[in-house]
């Protein structure tokens, strides 16, 4: 039997809206939720726009969330998850959980761990280890702190998929760290290999003769989500990577693979794709290609 609870989202974007979507039609009618951007374009007509197609109240301020949930689950990027861990600090209270299912490093992650628990709080660090696309809020997540628990008992019966690995901080996003030097590489690959392929007009080809060759069905479809998903988050996944070369290097391993996957994801958030497509996934990596090319073009111009 699901148990009744207030859950507050803090951040709704494609991960903060897709748990509150896939929650609701779960059964779970008390959530509301903050994003400092609801009312600054290019994203807040987005944001409203979610929040009244999913059934969650939108709240003006983060005390307010933080004050009506006994739940919190912080879905912002690496780059600001340490400023939103110290702003809900601020109104938290003993016996709330606050879950951070940012792509932190472990040592960010003991970080926030720190500051949450100060307050009397319990603090869960979740990975998420499967695309959001795919699997909605029945994504695979890895969860640890000691928050972990609770979390599971609280949204398993609401359809999430929770592996609790147990109460120390860090080991959840460590693998989700480890996992990445795999799956972001991948990114960064069909990026560079289908702008090339476009020059030539021959990005279906190309795409058609690899899938053929590893005989994998979804792989054009694969290939359009990881894109058209860069154009939307290669910056937060740029600090997703800055975190994995650190934790190589402190381990004694050279990253040579996340140094590339780093600069080539570094340069695709510099062309301002996400605020191009104000926020929303573009249906098809056609459309990334050709606002890359957009782009380009204006800069060869320029430095003409």
């Amino acid at each position: 039997m699901p148990l009744e609870l207030t859950l507050g989202i803090i951040g709704f974007g494609e991960v903060g809206s897709g748990f509150a979507r896939g929650l609701k039609e779960s059964g779970l009618s008390d959530i509301i939720a903050y994003d400092k951007f609801w009312n600054t374009e290019p994203y807040g007509l987005l944001i409203q726009r979610r929040a009244e197609e999913y059934g969650c109240e939108l709240v003006a301020g983060m005390g307010e969330l933080i004050h009506r949930s006994k739940v919190i689950i912080a879905a912002v990027a690496t780059s600001v998850a340490r400023e939103v861990a110290l702003a809900a600090a601020e109104f938290l209270q003993e016996g709330q959980v606050y879950i951070d299912v940012s792509s932190s490093a472990p040592a960010l992650k003991r970080e926030i761990n720190d500051i949450i628990t100060a307050t009397g709080g319990k603090f869960v660090d979740v990975a998420i280890v499967g695309p959001l696309p795919v699997f909605g809020h029945r994504v695979p997540m890895l969860a640890c702190g000691d928050g972990a628990g609770i979390f599971q008992q609280m949204l398993v019966p609401y359809g999430m998929d929770i592996t609790v690995l147990g109460t120390t901080p860090g080991q959840a996003s460590a693998i989700k760290m480890f996992r990445s030097i795999f799956m972001k590489g991948i990114e960064a690959l069909f990026l560079e290999m289908l702008l090339a392929a476009r020059r030539y007009n021959a990005d279906e080809q190309v795409l058609a003769s690899i899938a053929e060759t590893l005989e994998k069905t979804p792989f054009v479809a694969s290939a359009n989500r990881y894109v058209t998903g860069d154009a939307i988050h290669a910056a937060r996944r740029v600090h997703e990577m800055v975190g994995v070369i650190a934790t190589l290097r402190e381990m004694g391993i050279e990253p040579i693979m996340a140094e590339a996957t780093r600069a080539r994801l570094a340069w695709s958030a510099s062309l301002g794709l996400k605020e191009y497509f104000g926020g929303q996934t573009p249906a098809s990596y056609k459309e990334v290609l050709a606002a890359i090319e957009e782009r380009l073009g204006k800069e060869r111009s320029e430095n003409r």
